[in-house]
This record gives structure tokens, C-alpha cells and sequence, in this order.
């Protein structure tokens, strides 16, 4: 029986899998995620819920990839025919926890609070890590240090549309906020103080900003609506682009030491290349696709291998070469959950984050290697004889079931800590760091859209509103 396009979607995802595993987990379905930042130094991420809570996540990856591969192990019977498939197995030789609403205290959680009245929109760490700046949907742009979680200043923005995007410059002590009116206002890092207002920079919401430290520190591009829009900070808008006529969702820069080239995920699929050289980000230069779902985030590997990490509302992840436009590998985040934000480790692990879910990555060991080709093949047999077989994969429709969010509030005074910083040389990578803020309003819509037609529960609309 010949293969369907979704039979034959599927056979060519299996081959492009990279048999890189999770090795940390955490599931967040009471406490939806709206904002995801790795410290650039030190093993630790920051997550920002719908509920404006802020907690501080601590790892020790060391333990990890050892706890991983010791369950690997003990699993290796169940995995014969098959290479280490995240796809295609339910079993999990990963770590696994879960983050509820009312627990305090907890191993991996080194600090939380509520930071925010409603939502945490964005968050970012500064240069150096030592402070985390972070923004609700009260309109509040609150710098505390990354520690403790202690308030350190605050601020009431004078911006009338809601927050969509937030970055800290790598070289300059700036904050750069996007709105949903399209406009980008740029703060004082040190003392919150208005500096300067880029008005108009798109139609819609800003759904993504990043520097261009190498070439002029002064120099951004921000992406929304179907543009991108190349501007200074002090002089205003430089160029914009020509109407894509679809929407640019993420962008990111490839290489730090050379901001020319930028990747943007697209709405309808796909990931377009912007070259300054070429046409100075007039329009895109070529495409790679990537399927019908939106590509939500997008991160330069930080590797100096010209590749991209993107992000889909499918819930895959792209390693895609900003040359020749190859996919080169393909990583599972989950089935039920859209890919909203990438970011590294500080050691440039890859994490991958969606509204119910966080995953730490791993790396192929080389002595794992040579046990990775010797699965390769069983599994070319396995394929062999599934294509030969007359029954189809069957495609189950998702359902997605948003508890009731519970439990007490947390206030600033009330704020817990858990005291296991190592600390270590502050590393600056934040120059290429692409799109790891909370979604638009226009993004978030169409999420709620698709999950109240995939769960059928009504309630799901209304936990929603006004986030």
C-alpha cells in the first residue's frame, strides 16, 4: 500500500531525529509558562508564569547526564530495533518533575515569588546574570538579583499597549521593550529611567528584537507584522523591509561576530535568511521550509556553525544551516505543546520551552556514538518491514486539558529561597540570543484558538482572557 503524506511525513522525521535525549523535564500544566531565560553562567533558568510568579530553576547537569544514562541502561532491552526515539516511545530515561502552584519548597527550585499582578510577560537576564529583569501585565518593569530573587527598583511603565517582547542590550546598559501597537521603548538598565521611544516600527505587536552589537551597538532589527524594521536607538528607524505578506514570528541573529545574517521564523512554516549584505534587509533572501506549522522561536547555536535552532507550533525543533538551508536534525519538545521559546545554557545546551512544559537537552557523548550507528541499522529494518505492512500510523487528535490554576499567592515578603549558587566567570552571549520572550497577543490568540478547538473545554477561553 503506498504511504500517505502524513505516513511519509513521518518516516522522513524519524530519519532526520537526532538521538540527543531530554535530561531534565518539568511539566508546569497548573502554572502555564509565559516567559524562559537561561543565566549565562551559572546552571540556572528563570521561568515566568500566566499567573505572575517568577521562579528560579537550579540543575546540576553533571548528575543529570549520569542519571540518564544509568536509566538508559536499564532500560537498553526495551530499546532493541529501535535508536533512543523521543518520538517514538512513551518511556521517559530522563528526569521528570512537576511544579505546583503550592509548593514552597522543592530541590531544583532555588527561589520563587509572585513577582507580577496577572501575567509575567517577559524576562531576561542582564549581561553578567547578576540581575533579572522582568515585566507583568501590570505594566511594571521590576530588576531584582538573580540570587535571591530580592526587588532591587522597580518601575510603572508609561507604555498604554500591552508588553509583547523584552531584550537587554549585550554592550550597553539598555532595556529594549516592544509593544503590541507596534512601537519599541528603550529604558536605562541601571536606574529603569525612559530614554527613548521608536514609534511605529510595525503595524501589529513586535514579536522579536535582537542587537547588532558587531557591527554598531546602537543598531537593533525587530520583526512583527509581516517587516522587519532595521532602526537606532537614538536616530529612529533606519530602514524597513517590504511587506512579507506573512507574519514574521522570531528572529535571531547566526553569528555573533557577524549580525549581517539574521533567521526569521515565519507564520505559515518555515524559516526565511535576511542578508544586510545583500539588500540591507529589504526582503528575505531564501527559505527553508519546515512544514505548515509556525515557527514560534528561532536561536543561533552560538557554535560557529552557521545553524539555527527553530522552534514549531507542532512541537519540533529544527537544527536548520543558514547556508545551503538543510535541516540537519530534528528534536521532539513534546506532542501536545508548541515550541514558544529557545534559549542555551551556559554551556550551550539547548533548552526548549512551550506554554505546559521545559526541556534541558543533552549532547551525543563520543562513546556513545559507535552504540548510535549500530541502532541506526536495526532501525532501517524495522523501517523496511513497516512500510511493507498494509496498516496505516494512525494520527490521534490532541486534547488538551488546562486545570483550574489553584492555590495561595505568593508575595514579595514572602519570598523563599534555597542557597546553592556556585558561582563562576560571567560569560556575555546574550548578543545572538533570539526570540525567548513571552508570545504576542496575536501569537497567544491563535494559541488559544487551536487549544479550545482541540480540548473542547469552554473553560479553557476564559483562564485565558485578559492574561
Amino acid at each position: 500500500m503506498a504511504k500517505t503524506k502524513t505516513q511519509a511525513l513521518q518516516s522522513k522525521l524519524r530519519r532526520q531525529e537526532s538521538n540527543v535525549y531530554p535530561l531534565l523535564e518539568i511539566n508546569c500544566e497548573e502554572l502555564p509558562i509565559f516567559a524562559m531565560a537561561a543565566h549565562p553562567s551559572k546552571s540556572l533558568i528563570a521561568l515566568g508564569f500566566a499567573t505572575g510568579h517568577v521562579q528560579m530553576i537550579t540543575y546540576d547537569p553533571k548528575n543529570l547526564e549520569e542519571e540518564a544514562r544509568d536509566l538508559l541502561k536499564a532500560f537498553k532491552n526495551d530499546f532493541k530495533g529501535q535508536t533512543r526515539s523521543v518520538m517514538n516511545t512513551d518511556r521517559k530515561w530522563w528526569r521528570v518533575e512537576k511544579l505546583k502552584p503550592h509548593v514552597t519548597r522543592d530541590s531544583l527550585i532555588q527561589w520563587k515569588t509572585k513577582r507580577h499582578k496577572g501575567s509575567c510577560r517577559a524576562l531576561c537576564f542582564d549581561p553578567t546574570g547578576s540581575n533579572i529583569f522582568t515585566v507583568g501585565s501590570d505594566n511594571v518593569l521590576k530588576c531584582a538579583t538573580s540570587a535571591t530573587g530580592k526587588v532591587l527598583y522597580k518601575v510603572v511603565l508609561d507604555i498604554k499597549s500591552r508588553i509583547s517582547k523584552m531584550i537587554v542590550a549585550p554592550t550597553k546598559p539598555l532595556i529594549l521593550i516592544g509593544d503590541e501597537s507596534g512601537n519599541v521603548h528603550v529604558y536605562d538598565q541601571r536606574t529603569l529611567k525612559k530614554l527613548h521611544s521608536i514609534e511605529n516600527c510595525h503595524g501589529d505587536a513586535v514579536n522579536g528584537i535582537v542587537s547588532l552589537a558587531s557591527t554598531n551597538e546602537n543598531e537593533f532589527v525587530s520583526c512583527g507584522s509581516s517587516s522587519l524594521t532595521h532602526f537606532n536607538v537614538k536616530s529612529g528607524i533606519i530602514t524597513e523591509s517590504e511587506d512579507q505578506e506573512d507574519e514574521i514570528m522570531s528572529i535571531a541573529v547566526v553569528d555573533p561576530g557577524n549580525c549581517g545574517v539574521l533567521m526569521c521564523g515565519m507564520s505559515e512554516g518555515g524559516v526565511s535568511v535576511w542578508n544586510k549584505n545583500s539588500n540591507n534587509y529589504d526582503s528575505m533572501v531564501r527559505k527553508t521550509n519546515t512544514g505548515e506549522d509556525s515557527v514560534d522561536s528561532v536561536i543561533g547555536t552560538l557554535k560557529g556553525d552557521s545553524c539555527v535552532w527553530a522552534g514549531t507550533s507542532g512541537g519540533l525543533v529544527h537544527l536548520i544551516h543558514s547556508q545551503n538551508g538543510k535541516i540537519l536534525e530534528t528534536r521532539e519538545h513534546s506532542k501536545t505543546d508548541d515550541v514558544a521559546f529557545l534559549d542555551l545554557d551556559y554551556e550551550y545546551r539547548l533548552i526548549t520551552c512551550g506554554t505546559d512544559r521545559m526541556r534541558l537537552w543533552g549532547e551525543v557523548r563520543e562513546d556513545e556514538k559507535e552504540e548510535d550507528e549500530e541502532d541506526e541499522e536495526e532501525e532501517e529494518v524495522t523501517e523496511g518491514e513497516e512500510d511493507r505492512s498494509d496498516s496505516s500510523d494512525s494520527v490521534n487528535s490532541i486534547k488538551i486539558d488546562v486545570p483550574k490554576i489553584t492555590g495561595p499567592e505568593y508575595d514579595e515578603s514572602k519570598l523563599s529561597v534555597n542557597s546553592n549558587d556556585n558561582s563562576k566567570a560571567a560569560l556575555d552571549r546574550s548578543a545572538i540570543l533570539g526570540d525567548i520572550d513571552n508570545p504576542s497577543e496575536s501569537k497567544q490568540k491563535k494559541k488559544r484558538r487551536k487549544a479550545t478547538k482541540n480540548s473542547g473545554n469552554p473553560v479553557l477561553g476564559s483562564f485565558f482572557a485578559g492574561l
